[in-house]
């Protein structure tokens, strides 16, 4: 992902410079320039496939992180569970009420009221873990119908890192052109389209000749 960023993000300058590099040759027709953009075409060939690489990159870091990041979901355990099991250990080894109260209080726990702390340790035990084990299943449910919202933060940082592989990629191969070839490479990659190969063709015819 950092990889993808950092490309995207700068590849505007040598576009940039490409465009104004034809654009001269255009205006100012010279041999030196033309043979600069005939040596540019072949390294655009090299950038523009190169960002189309970047998009299946860019799928498989993205479920790379989102399975790191977010298994623990998938186990239905969520991070915020470590309190309460923080406080069922404290609740199982507390010798007497009074031990675990204070225990409680150190983990922010919920207050033992003086009515429970007239019964009995193992009947006071089992009302905490009773409703400790009612505060995981809310907090279970919470997580599992909230959706994360790093998720779809993701998901937008890989709609548009893709937007701009392609959009870069295309913006390339306009000017970009194969050592065998006579034609921009997205002039080939338009003719190898099923569909738009009739259309194509006949842009290719209706251009005059130099």
């Amino acid at each position: 992902m950092r990889l993808a960023t950092g490309l995207i993000g700068n590849a505007y300058l040598p576009l940039i410079g490409l465009t104004l590099v034809h654009v001269a040759a255009y205006l100012h027709p010279k041999r030196s320039l033309e043979d600069l953009c005939s040596s540019l075409a072949k390294c655009a060939v090299i950038a523009s496939l190169g960002f189309l690489l970047l998009l299946p990159l860019q799928v498989w870091a993205s479920w790379s992180l989102i399975q790191q990041n977010f298994s623990s979901f998938d186990k239905g355990k969520p991070a915020p569970d470590e309190p309460l099991a923080a406080m069922e250990k404290a609740i199982r080894e507390a010798p007497d009420a009074a031990t675990l109260q204070t225990q409680l209080t150190i983990l922010r726990g919920p207050a033992i009221t003086p009515q429970d702390m007239r019964r009995p340790l193992p009947e006071l035990k089992q009302i905490m873990l009773s409703s400790l084990q009612q505060a995981r299943t809310n907090l279970l449910r919470k997580a599992r119908s909230t959706p994360d919202p790093r998720g779809w933060v993701l998901v937008q940082d890989v709609i548009r890192f893709s937007i701009g592989a392609l959009g870069y990629a295309i913006g390339f191969a306009a000017f970009a052109q194969r050592s065998k070839s006579h034609v921009p490479l997205l002039d080939e990659w338009q003719a190898a389209l099923p569909t738009r190969r009739g259309g194509a063709r006949g842009l290719r015819s209706s251009r005059p000749r130099r």
